[in-house]
């Protein structure tokens, strides 16, 4: 059984995410959880997770914390660190360094941060989180079958999955996409069937080329056809400007998506892109 201390009292989601990766990477092991101190053959041997309480970094020993520190790594992103994870999680969660900042240093940095009211950060708190971190502080041993035992598994594994499932979808489109170039811009075409937008927005960041403007995949919704994806709101290109176009048969109102009926032609996605330019273009 796999034996993780963290600390009584207010629970925060920093040492919920850290258990919950550290039971998602071990996952034929049953583990209990114990919210109290540490004790010094705890802290010492390496057989014991000590996650964000003992005021000791030391992986080798399996302490996690950073309390006698200022700023530096929130628990689960050592933790993180730890499994070799961080570098692909903060590139598809990009809650990951916000929430270390929050934790490390406080909400009024956050805020600073992003140049907003603490009301304002605030008021973005989830009421999920507060009943699920409210429950958490409540108990003292958390074993398998609990609640939040449950949670923290479902939670671990589906973040994990989700890390190594985009990192390896990532190199796939990367290894099949192509382009075409449309008047100075690129759009990109894969031709991946089976959930076509996984990891690609997380493509299009790693390629950090402003000259990308949208992608030409299938249809999420298996009609056959294609979908047509602007990046990041781009303002060049409105797909609205397609709603009434015979090869087209759904265009947003809001203009960052739009459906055909049938698989598009390289001439075709041409003629469509040219009729979605603006005045930005």
């Amino acid at each position: 059984m796999l034996k993780i201390v963290t600390h009584c009292g207010k629970a925060h989601k920093d040492e919920f995410i850290a258990i919950a990766i550290i039971m998602a990477m071990n996952p034929n092991e049953e583990c209990i959880i114990y919210r109290r101190e540490p004790s010094i053959n705890e802290l010492i041997g390496e057989d014991v997770f000590v996650v964000d309480i003992g005021e000791v970094y030391l992986p080798k020993a399996k302490n996690f914390d950073h309390h006698q520190y200022r700023g530096g790594d929130a628990s689960f992103v050592q933790i993180l660190k730890y499994y070799d994870l961080y570098e692909d999680a903060k590139e598809i969660f990009k809650w990951i360094d916000v929430s270390s900042m929050n934790d490390t240093e406080g909400p009024y940095k956050v805020a600073s941060t992003f140049k907003i009211s603490v009301d304002d950060y605030f008021s973005m708190s989830s009421p999920i989180e507060f009943v699920v971190l409210n429950h958490f502080s409540k108990m003292e041993v958390i074993k398998k079958g609990d609640l939040i035992y449950n949670l923290m598994e479902e939670f671990g594994k589906t973040t994990v999955s989700s890390i190594q499932a985009i990192k390896k979808r990532i190199d796939f489109i990367r290894s099949t996409m192509s382009f075409i170039d449309i008047d100075g811009y690129k759009i990109l075409i894969h031709n991946i069937k089976n959930n076509p937008t996984l990891g690609l927005h997380n493509l299009y960041k790693k390629l950090n080329n402003p000259k990308i403007i949208a992608a030409v995949i299938p249809d999420d919704r298996g009609s056959g056809g294609n979908g047509i994806l602007r990046f990041d709101n781009n303002d060049k290109i409105d797909l609205s400007l397609l709603e009434n176009h015979e090869l087209i048969s759904f265009a947003h109102k809001n203009g960052f998506v739009a459906k055909s009926k049938k698989p598009l032609s390289t001439g075709e996605i041409i003629q469509l892109i040219k009729i979605c330019k603006t005045e930005r273009w």
